[in-house]
């Protein structure tokens, strides 16, 4: 991948991040607590991807294993955002 899409993902997430942080301070729900922590391991994955990409934990590159934590955070997290979605679309009928 391009470091320009690197950099251009980084700040993409960070903006997702800053923002989903203002909604789990003002609305606290564990969903955009969740979001937060997935956009905060997306923006350190990135981030450590453009700027110290040969970081290593335990032989793996760090970035790697914080992707690997943001496709966790995410397979919890997706399921969530579809079931809100369909409880919402049924309320409104």
């Amino acid at each position: 991948m391009p470091q320009w899409l690197v950099a251009l993902l980084a700040l993409l997430f960070l903006a997702h991040l800053l923002a989903f942080s203002v909604l789990a301070l003002r609305r606290g729900g564990y969903y955009y607590w969740l979001l937060t922590a997935l956009f905060l391991t997306l923006t350190a994955s990135f981030t450590l991807r453009l700027l110290l990409p040969g970081w290593q934990v335990a032989g793996q590159a760090a970035h790697v294993m914080l992707r690997y934590l943001s496709w966790a955070i995410a397979a919890v997290t997706v399921p969530i955002l579809i079931t809100r979605l369909l409880k919402r679309k049924n309320t409104r009928r």
